[in-house]
């Protein structure tokens, strides 16, 4: 059977995460930080499936923790196939009212652990028949946020560890990315009045991309072919193709309009253009 490692895998898009990689016959090594009930039922609903399923605790940005994860998953469950850098972090202030230390803290998590953690998961594939990485990431990785400064960098961190890793592990590793835009939450109550509205209306898909979405993207690179590395899977219904908002009421038809146009759109509210960035997980 294929092992996998998923680094938070209690949450939303972790949970979903783990769920299709047990459908697709995977035993799964379950990472997280202090959500001990929420690993052990996925855990649980991972051996429902008739999978093994281990669980692992403690804070992936401790190199120890790191070296013992990939180290019991390999002997607990026989080896590993699949890294899946699932865990990271959300910050939502403004550019100038990040407060110290705050980036450093992002970084240390989604980007450094999770390349200190590849390094490691990739010795046990090289040694055996190759393996793949998967990094979750956002789409706001693939552009500006505003008042999102920290998590579009830490994101596009994540990508460029992405195409970095996947050139120096090929051929025996592929390393691919999802990056999810608005993701559907099974707890929706930290979102904004009016935000799944402002989302759908935006949206070229109409909707909130699915954890099962991103489980399935996710479940794809984890097969992918050597050709397929270095790759960016985007799953935000068509966010971030569009020059302009769905339902902006812009006037694009000449440049006398397009200037007061884009003019009035930079310096509209910060609150209103925050309603349209993606969730992390």
């Amino acid at each position: 059977m294929p092992v996998a490692i998923v680094t938070g895998g209690p949450g939303t898009i972790g949970a979903r995460i783990c769920e299709h990689l047990a459908r697709e016959g995977y035993d799964v090594a379950i990472g997280y930080r202090q959500d001990h009930e929420g690993a052990r039922a996925v855990a649980d609903d991972v051996e429902d499936r008739s999978q093994q399923a281990t669980t692992l605790a403690g804070d992936v940005t401790d190199a120890m923790v790191r070296r013992r994860i990939v180290q019991r998953t390999v002997d607990e469950l026989g080896g590993l196939d699949l890294l899946v850098n699932n865990a990271g972090m959300r910050e939502t202030e403004p550019f100038l009212e990040v407060p110290a230390g705050e980036l450093e803290r992002t970084l240390r998590l989604d980007v450094a652990a999770g390349f200190h953690l590849a390094q490691q998961a990739a010795e046990p594939m090289l040694d055996g028949d190759g393996g793949a990485i998967v990094n979750v990431a956002a789409a706001a990785g693939l552009r500006a946020d505003p008042a999102r400064a920290v998590f579009s960098i830490a994101k596009a961190g994540v990508l460029a560890l992405t195409r970095s890793a996947a050139v120096e592990l090929a051929p025996e590793v592929t390393v691919n990315a999802v990056a999810p835009g608005f993701v559907a939450s099974a707890d929706d109550t930290d979102r904004a009045p009016g935000e799944q509205t402002t989302v759908e209306e935006q949206t070229p898909a109409g909707r909130w991309t699915s954890a099962a979405e991103v489980a399935d993207a996710v479940t794809y690179l984890a097969q992918a072919p050597a050709t397929l590395t270095g790759e960016v899977l985007t799953l935000d219904g068509g966010l971030a193709s569009q020059l302009y908002p769905a339902g902006d009421e812009t006037d694009r038809a000449g440049d006398e309009e397009l200037g007061p146009g884009i003019e009035q759109r930079i310096e509209g509210p910060p609150e209103e253009a925050v309603e349209r960035h993606e969730r992390d997980r």
